[in-house]
């Protein structure tokens, strides 16, 4: 078994390393600049899955924005503490599961699907079916929005190398994206690129100014599902 195909089988490979990152933070924690950038694009009573939410600062804004949002997460004391949060809510539904191949998840159908800082956590092989997964259930016209470290960050290179440009560092796993290569096997794998752009400054904090892609895709008409 390689080290990627043993990474793949366990998508809870840092579940503990999560469950105590969230376990200080409360569902009401404020939206990320990604959430806020993409907000004029998302529109009242659509559906958007986030995948991968962590402790839901997005998703918790999407529903006030009038969203239907379904989260999904590894971490189950993300998730218990979002499901608690938004009891009673019937436009919310948060699931602990793996958010690239969930039987659940992937058998619906969703006018946004988000990620942010999820494609990094994942190996190659997830990122190729993830993106297939995604491709088959957005809606005519649907988008998909990511957000994700990229290969001049300030964390690579740091930690134990996994391959594929991944490394585990300060507890748990990243591999850093090539945007123009994730560009390239995108468009030959039918989606369209709406924008992207790679820089600092999207996601500024005190402590670190991290190198990231936004990247906004649809599928081709000519291969809408």
């Amino acid at each position: 078994m390689t080290q990627d195909s043993g990474l793949r089988t366990n998508y809870a490979r840092d579940r503990l390393y999560w469950n105590q990152y969230y376990s200080s933070l409360s569902a009401e924690t404020q939206p990320s600049n990604f959430a806020l950038s993409i907000a004029s694009e998302l529109d009242t009573n659509k559906s958007i899955l986030d995948a991968g939410c962590g402790n839901g600062r997005d998703s918790i804004y999407f529903l006030s924005l009038g969203l239907r949002v379904t989260g999904i997460d590894a971490s189950d004391t993300a998730i218990n503490n979002l499901n608690s949060f938004t009891s009673g809510n019937i436009m919310a539904e948060f699931i602990c599961g793996d958010f690239v191949n969930n039987n659940t998840v992937y058998s619906r159908k969703y006018d946004y699907v988000y990620s942010r800082f999820t494609l990094h956590a994942i190996t190659s092989s997830q990122q190729k079916d993830f993106l297939r997964n995604s491709a088959h259930i957005l809606l005519p016209d649907g988008r998909l929005y990511i957000e994700a470290r990229t290969l001049h960050d300030d964390l690579y290179g740091k930690g134990e190398s996994v391959g594929d440009n991944a490394f585990i560092y300060d507890g748990h796993y990243r591999r850093f994206i090539n945007p123009e290569d994730l560009a390239d096997t995108m468009n030959a794998d039918g989606w369209e690129i709406i924008s992207l752009r790679e820089g600092k400054g999207f996601s500024r904090t005190k402590n670190s100014d991290p190198v990231l892609m936004r990247l906004i895709a649809k599928r081709r008409a000519e291969t809408d599902n």
